[in-house]
């Protein structure tokens, strides 16, 4: 199978899981979570929806250095984790409630005040999450 099927097969939402990184006023594309460098497959369990932010930030890290205890740690898996165990919203913020959600919201950036704006319009017109 082609990332192209894939990726058709997404935008007809035959998938079981989709990303909710995901946002209204930001272009998403399909990720390689582990990428093909690092041993990825192109296959529905290795791909996930990304905003083109979020896509760059991550580049092709599946993991990154606690701040605090300098520990390597994995970065959230939508595939197999659940966004609510990992994060919670703190107002506009996305908080890490784990090492894995600080993790990923510091690498992806999540909390640039440009992402937070766009998310806090979002959230007063109910479109978010």
């Amino acid at each position: 199978m082609t990332l192209f099927s894939i990726n058709k097969q997404f935008w007809l939402g035959k998938t079981t899981k989709i990303v909710k990184f995901v946002t209204r006023f930001n272009t998403s594309e399909v990720d390689h979570i582990i990428a093909v460098k690092h041993g990825g497959v192109t296959t529905e369990d290795n791909l996930a929806f990304s905003c083109l932010s979020c896509n760059r930030y991550k580049g092709s890290d599946f993991a990154t250095i606690d701040k605090f205890s300098q520990e390597i740690v994995p970065l959230f898996n939508p595939r197999h984790q659940v966004w609510n165990e990992y994060f919670f919203l703190n107002g506009a913020r996305i908080e890490g409630r784990t090492q894995i959600g600080q993790g990923t919201a510091r690498l992806l950036q999540l909390n640039l005040p440009n992402r937070m704006l766009e998310r806090q319009v979002l959230i007063s017109q109910n479109l978010y999450p």
